[in-house]
């Protein structure tokens, strides 16, 4: 929501002086403009206060940098439900005595689904390539998997799933703008 300085030029100086302490709720912006409109009244700032001015200036400018983009959400939704599938194939097959020694390695495979699908929330672009990357791992275990399609087809249809899905959360983030 755009911050309006005509609107806060009519705030008193005890309201205006909320909008640049520490605990501040208020963006940059809002914030830089309290400042202003305080130094143009003739408000005198102690040099740890204009210190701790700056320092919120610059903290809430650099949280607000971090645009979260739709595909954003939307792919973290879907990482989220690849580890919720994971934790539904641990269920299903972990009475069988083959997948007993690997249930360590598939709890670490959903927390790292999981992980991905934080960081993934919150923004960070980077996640792409290392989704990406162990995409292309994951890609490779699809013939070893069909291997146990007779076997085990939930499982087999599971990964699979989870493939696509991920597929799709890749081209999502790639598709975000710079």
């Amino acid at each position: 929501m755009p911050v309006n300085k005509k609107l806060l030029a009519q705030k008193s100086d005890k309201e205006l002086l909320k909008y640049v302490q520490p605990e501040s709720r208020f963006t940059h912006i809002a914030i830089q403009y309290a400042y202003e409109i305080l130094l143009s009244r003739g408000h005198s700032f102690t040099p740890e206060e204009l210190q701790q001015i700056d320092f919120l200036l610059r903290d809430k400018e650099k949280r607000e940098e971090i645009y979260i983009h739709a595909n954003h959400t939307q792919g973290a939704t879907l990482m989220y439900i690849c580890a919720g599938l994971s934790v539904v194939n641990i269920i299903a097959t972990h009475s069988d005595a083959f997948f007993d020694g690997l249930t360590f390695i598939r709890v670490c495979h959903i927390a790292f689904l999981a992980g991905l699908g934080l960081l993934i929330s919150k923004g960070v672009s980077q996640v792409k390539y290392i989704l990406l990357v162990t995409q292309l791992f994951g890609i490779l275990g699809i013939l070893p998997m069909l291997v146990l399609i007779n076997s085990y087809p939930a499982l087999v249809a599971v990964y699979l799933i989870q493939i696509v899905l991920q597929i799709y959360v890749i081209i999502l983030l790639f598709k975000i703008p710079k």
